[in-house]
């Protein structure tokens, strides 16, 4: 689950996991009690290795995980897929995207408002975020989050369960 900060991306996973059951794991949650303790620049990209550690152990259990994060580069979406081809599971990309700007800043702002330590984002760094992340070479299901989230977790559902995978 991919996209650019405060798109929506884990409305849509928690969707997802309850509705197939499967583990996720946020980088988010993750990240927060760390940056409680050291800097942003310290951790660095710690947190997707951390990320990618728990989500190889949960696969070489024989569990289905969504891995809910930004997911910047391309080097990192290629060695999820490999990780997925090593473990032998499905490889099933999606990235997130709002078209509505109101709204994607609205759900910023609410974010910022329940102060919930899962990032307190502005507009600017979005801004800032979106010079960084790089665009998609491979296939992967694209979600527009400005759509009901109950027909984007029914999208999703129907994706990952599909027997056509995406492109590593």
């Amino acid at each position: 689950m991919a996209g650019l900060p405060g798109v929506g991306k884990s409305s849509i996973a928690r969707g997802l996991a309850l509705e197939l059951g499967l583990c996720l794991l946020e980088l988010d949650r993750i990240e927060a009690p760390l940056l409680e303790r050291i800097s942003g620049d310290t951790l660095g990209w710690s947190g997707y290795e951390i990320l990618t550690s728990l989500a190889d152990d949960h696969l070489a259990l024989g569990h289905s995980v969504i891995l809910d994060c930004v997911t910047w580069v391309r080097s990192l979406r290629a060695s999820w897929a490999n990780l997925a081809h090593v473990r032998g599971a499905a490889f099933r990309p999606i990235e997130v995207v709002c078209s509505d700007e109101a709204l994607h800043r609205t759900r910023l702002l609410q974010r910022r408002q329940q102060s919930t330590g899962l990032g307190d984002i502005a507009w600017e760094r979005v801004e800032e975020a979106r010079g960084l992340y790089e665009t998609w070479d491979t296939s992967r299901l694209e979600l527009d989050s400005a759509y009901a989230l109950e027909d984007l977790v029914r999208a999703a559902a129907a994706y990952v369960v599909s027997s056509s995978p995406a492109d590593p």
